[in-house]
């Protein structure tokens, strides 16, 4: 486990109902139905928290996500694909800071929302753990390709529901969400393929539960570490 990585626990308790599905992120033209349900979605939800927390300038998010029943669960629905624009907006216009976000999937009538104080707990066990540094700048297409040859010789889980911890350490001012995707991209090794015509897509529906942790340090220049790590079956 690296030395560099902070975790954060999972917010318990009750989360209070949306009352709207959720919305994967899109990367369509503004104005495209599916941004304007992006949009809906990320205020509604910050309507739904109310202010951030006081006192604490370390938040942790969570965001259970209800679906149909008879939805492909673990091949659809990638949770870092809700996280994306949901903690984009709250960062940038609800005042939050985040320390740690979270979110589930599962078959449920509605979805929750829950924002506490991040509290720090010991690294997790899981069966699979590993921890990369890359050294090109935050935002560049080799990201994925230095981690993903840095987990070439990690051993791929076996089919099934996955949870999923990532802890990174930033450069301050980091676009810390802007990382999430081009790291799960990379887990193609631990995660398995989408499929034959699809080598290079990880399997990330596969992900039923997602905690992704942060905490900056402007020692690393442009670098960035990631720890993982991976526990067969639901949180």
């Amino acid at each position: 486990m690296g030395d560099d990585a902070d975790f954060f626990a999972r917010p318990e308790g009750p989360g209070a109902r949306l009352g709207i599905p959720p919305r994967l992120a899109g990367w369509l033209a503004t104005g495209h139905p599916d941004q304007v349900h992006v949009r809906a979605f990320v205020t509604h939800a910050e309507r739904v928290l109310g202010p951030a927390p006081q006192g604490s300038a370390r938040t942790a998010l969570r965001l259970d996500v209800g679906l149909p029943a008879d939805v492909r669960l673990l091949d659809q629905y990638a949770l870092s694909h809700y996280l994306g624009p949901l903690v984009e907006w709250l960062s940038g216009h609800g005042g939050f800071e985040f320390a740690s976000v979270w979110a589930t999937k599962g078959p449920g009538e509605d979805s929750t929302v829950l924002a506490v104080p991040a509290e720090p707990v010991a690294p997790p066990a899981g069966d699979r753990t590993f921890t990369v540094r890359t050294s090109t700048s935050v935002g560049s297409p080799e990201f994925t390709r230095q981690v993903r040859e840095q987990l070439s010789e990690q051993e791929p889980l076996p089919a099934g529901p996955v949870s999923l911890q990532l802890s990174y350490a930033v450069p301050a001012g980091c676009h810390w969400a802007g990382l999430w995707q081009p790291t799960v991209d990379a887990l193609v090794p631990l995660l398995g393929t989408a499929g034959d015509d699809r080598p290079d897509d990880p399997r990330d529906g596969r992900v039923v539960e997602l905690g992704l942790h942060r905490r900056e340090d402007a020692s690393l220049g442009h670098a960035v570490a990631v720890t993982g790590v991976l526990l067969r079956g639901a949180g």
